[in-house]
């Protein structure tokens, strides 16, 4: 009755464990000193009767096997104190070397197995738990005579029963968690060539071993890898003698050579094209589906068994008994599949380049992403097929950042993209998953873009299915990791969408563009653009918002964070994508001007940071402003805000003039700093060269200090914005002119394309006339003169004479600039110079003509007898229509109320000319000509 009654307490309070340890709502009653307490007082009460029976001669079974289930529940739930946890320890080792050194077949009893199995889990709930170092005693208690005896453990792993030898590796593992724990087993067990590395090896390695054993074995070596040598922590172990080099090598080196020795990458490429699926995969076109979901495009396969050829080198590295037994070795588990992953991604990470090529020469990773086409359809039905596929594009995210070469052939030639999309897009709560999906597909991306191609292409079939992870992770409430993967992804896709030449082929832009414009139903039932969504998400986060669609309706709402308290990088991620997503959608750009009243201020903090920190710095001294830290990433930010705007007012909206007048006014204190930032100057000139096409802001640039609503700062000019661009011009065009034999050394301070930006400003805001008041005080004209009289402007400066030429046929429409040209030596033969030259001949016709109508240059036009043959010579044998016309009109602004020009024009063949073209009844041309020849006549 004492023996029942003994079973049965110990028995109901291992139940009473077992559900306080698996039961949450129980652990949240208790806190930790309580569970802890539990586990002592229990262990107090069962300590002396363990000590009382572990001895083979005198013991009882039955109190021992009662004992030991108890114990197991007990070292799960706390831990029970440093001095009871060696004391229980010691007991169980002793327990466990009990049945197992030197005892005959005790231990292969039924109870002998329970024994150990209950023995060796209460060892690694003691090993495992993170408050105890067991180490040191471990070595003591298997210390017999003076002499280490880890028999006990090595009798654990030749156990016949996979389950105890599973428990044996288990024991390892645990005991590799503690301090001293590998070089104690290192010291210890030499009895197999590289001690406990070269053990487990034989274990995984091994087709005759349950799956099981050979997941704890890959578990023990994943402990062993799960930090790499460092200087104040080398590797001293495993200890292996190299065959090529008959040297003895120990460390990280040491273990490259044992996987070589053993065939470690052929081995694991056998073992997992043997993987066991529950299902087939169902044999689906290759092309995408347009039912909403996304299909697994694949074909129809036996096995996932490699050619002979994958793996010539494994027959030769084999033995006998394994080759012959091959084709009937045991099928591996999706748990050990998942295990080898691990494996695999903690090598990798340790020696990158070697263990990459060897992967890709076994063919690894492209046996992985054939698998994955199967088991990725379970990761809704089991957590292990869900670590396998984590774990899987885990390691090949790893590859891909080691190896970015690798990212355009998986691209293109597989179908990854796709896999990596239905795990994106299936739901899963898992974030860690959403995660390594979207670093995976961020890899693929870089791809010179293919992977871009492949995306856009599935996001094109089904956006609202792809699109909805990607909204959700820019939601406030997403961690910080999951919004910096979207936004990383995101930023890299619309960039190679914009910039590769793969996606210009393909026409990407327009298909992304009309992607986020098309209405869908994301998080909610309404259908909304996604370019809003992903917008207003963005700008949220940027301008620290809460959640809500429409946070103008809400007074009380205020932001919670300020754009420089922001986490730098984060923060140049959340700008670039934004700065992308409002060139590549218009519906963006809506929900920017929506958001408006937040967006804007939050934009122009930074300006102001900036002259603050200008205050304290010579700016006509310090060169290199780049060079100082806290300016640096203040311009950085702010280049990035002038690239928003920029892109923001691209196409002209109802937004143009609003973000215009909020910016041009804060650019005024930050020319002169500008001017000695190039990156800064760039971002400055391509924003006024995209605001500048709405008049008023070119009236905005004319103003000078007194602007309402500007600082005045010392760093500041007292001329107007527009001033300060148009000197800049006279300046680069007057050193181009005194170094013109070092034509490319003229542009190291004031780049090419900025110096093409600020004429491209200039011809923007020459349509004012306010405008060209500006620039007429500055000589602008007599400038431009210069430069085309110059035999550079017609060699190496014809990158830029195009774009002076257009300014001055835009700044001679203006009466006063008309004057500055006639005042200008030579400038007539000029003129004509550049009408000889196709490419300039239009422009150069445009500006005769615009001289025509002005009373004194006409004067020096009838009084150039070459200049009237010419354009007789135009009208009478020119095949561009356009010339003909612009001809005609400066004709006819000859001799129209001047009798002076009407003599002089008809002693030229005109008129047979011009009743040729009123004969041949072209509108345009007719009528100009009808025109002239009533005037004349």
């Amino acid at each position: 009755m004492s023996m029942r009654l003994f079973r049965s307490i110990t028995k109901l309070i291992s139940d009473v464990l077992k559900f306080v340890h698996c039961c949450g709502a129980c652990q949240a009653s208790f806190d930790s000193a309580a569970l802890d307490q539990l586990a002592a007082t229990i262990i107090n009460c069962l300590l002396p009767l363990l000590t009382a029976n572990n001895d083979l001669h005198n013991y009882n079974l039955v109190i021992i096997g009662c004992l030991l289930e108890c114990l197991v529940q007990v070292t799960a739930l706390g831990w029970p104190g440093e001095e009871l946890s060696r004391q229980l320890a010691s007991h169980l080792i002793r327990l466990i070397s009990t049945f197992h050194v030197g005892r005959g077949r005790a231990h292969n009893s039924y109870m002998g197995r329970m024994v150990t199995l209950c023995s060796s889990l209460a060892l690694i709930h003691l090993l495992s738990n993170p408050e105890g170092d067991l180490t040191q005693d471990a070595a003591i208690w298997s210390n017999e005579e003076g002499v280490l005896d880890w028999s006990w453990l090595v009798s654990l792993w030749v156990y016949c029963d996979p389950s105890v030898t599973s428990i044996g590796l288990a024991v390892a593992s645990a005991l590799i968690t503690q301090t001293c724990g590998l070089s104690l087993l290192h010291n210890s067990l030499t009895q197999a060539s590289g001690g406990v590395w070269g053990a487990a090896l034989s274990y995984l390695l091994s087709d005759g071993r349950s799956c099981l054993v050979r997941t704890c074995a890959a578990q023990l070596l994943i402990k062993l890898t799960r930090t790499g040598p460092t200087h104040s922590n080398p590797w001293t172990s495993p200890v292996v003698t190299d065959t090529l080099t008959g040297e003895s090598v120990e460390g990280l080196p040491a273990l490259m050579v044992l996987l070589q020795h053993c065939s470690f990458y052929s081995m694991v490429c056998s073992s997992m094209a043997k993987l066991h699926v529950s299902q087939e995969p169902v044999v689906i076109n290759a092309r995408p589906s347009r039912q909403g979901e996304l299909d697994l495009s694949v074909s129809r396969f036996s096995s996932f068994l490699v050619s002979e050829n994958d793996v010539h080198n494994t027959t030769e590295n084999m033995s006998n008994r394994n080759s012959n037994n091959r084709s009937v070795s045991h099928l591996m588990s999706i748990q050990l599949y998942e295990t080898l992953l691990r494996l695999l991604i903690n090598i990798l990470l340790l020696q990158p380049s070697q263990v990459i090529s060897q992967l890709s020469s076994h063919n690894v990773i492209s046996l992985i992403i054939k698998q994955l086409r199967f088991i990725v359809w379970e990761i809704k039905t089991s957590k292990f097929y869900l670590q396998a596929v984590e774990m899987a594009l885990v390691l090949i995210g790893a590859v891909l950042k080691y190896d970015p070469a690798q990212a355009p052939s998986l691209a293109r030639d597989t179908s990854l993209v796709h896999l990596s999309l239905v795990v994106l897009s299936s739901g899963i709560e898992k974030e860690s998953v959403t995660i390594v999906s979207l670093e995976v597909l961020n890899a693929l991306v870089c791809g010179r873009g293919w992977g871009a191609a492949r995306i856009i292409e599935w996001i094109s079939v089904s956006p609202a299915l792809i699109l909805r992870p990607m909204v959700a992770g820019f939601h406030v409430s997403a961690s910080a990791e999951r919004q910096a993967a979207t936004v990383a992804f995101l930023t890299n896709l619309l960039h190679e969408v914009f910039h590769s030449e793969i996606s210009t082929q393909q026409d990407l832009p327009v298909v992304i563009s009309r992607v986020l414009d098309d209405p869908v139903q994301l998080l909610n039932d309404q259908n909304v653009c996604p370019g809003w969504e992903l917008s207003r998400h963005i700008i949220q986060l940027i301008c620290g918002l809460p959640d809500c669609e429409d946070p103008n309706k809400q007074p009380a709402a205020q932001q919670k964070t300020d754009i420089l308290c922001m986490d730098q990088e984060h923060l140049f991620l959340l700008l670039d994508s934004l700065k992308l997503l409002l060139l590549a959608s218009q519906s963006a750009k809506e929900a920017a001007h929506h958001f408006r009243h937040f967006l804007l201020p939050t934009l122009t903090k930074s300006f102001s940071d900036l002259q603050n920190k200008l205050q304290n710095v010579n700016i006509h001294i310090t060169a290199q402003l780049m060079k100082i830290k806290e300016i640096k990433d203040t311009i950085c930010i702010i280049i990035q805000i002038l690239e928003i705007a920029t892109n923001w007012i691209e196409v002209r909206g109802n937004w143009l003039l609003m973000v215009g007048e909020t910016f041009v006014p804060l650019l005024h204190p930050l020319w002169t700093p500008a001017i000695q930032t190039l990156p800064l100057l760039e971002a400055i000139l391509k924003f006024l060269l995209a605001a500048s096409s709405h008049h008023q802001i070119c009236l905005l640039l004319t103003r000078t200090s007194g602007l309402p609503g500007v600082l005045l700062s010392t760093s500041r000019t007292k001329r107007p914005l527009l001033a300060c661009i148009t000197t800049a011009v006279c300046q680069q065009l007057e050193k181009l002119l005194t170094y013109s034999r070092s034509f490319t050394l003229c542009f190291k301070d004031f780049s090419r394309d900025s110096f093409l930006a600020a004429i491209s400003v200039l011809i923007n805001c020459a349509r004012v006339q306010e405008c060209t008041y500006v620039m007429n005080r500055l000589d602008l004209v007599p400038s431009l003169i210069k430069w085309l009289q110059c035999k550079a402007a017609v060699e190496e400066g014809m990158v830029i004479t195009p774009s002076i030429v257009k300014l001055l046929v835009l700044v001679t429409t203006h009466h006063e600039s008309q004057i500055a040209v006639c005042k200008t030596y030579g400038w007539l033969s000029t003129i004509q110079d550049l009408i000889l030259h196709d490419s300039l001949q239009t422009d150069a016709l445009r500006i005769m003509a615009n001289m025509s109508l002005n009373h004194y240059s006409a004067h020096a036009l009838l009084a150039s007898d070459n200049f009237i043959k010419t354009i007789v010579g135009i009208i009478g044998n020119s095949e561009t229509e356009l010339w003909v016309e612009i001809a005609l009109g400066i004709l006819w602004a000859l001799v129209s109320n001047n009798q002076r020009g009407q003599a002089i024009i008809k002693q030229y063949p005109v008129i047979p000319l011009l009743n040729n073209l009123i004969e041949l009844q072209m509108d345009k041309k007719s009528f100009l000509s009808k025109k002239i020849l009533d005037i004349l006549n």
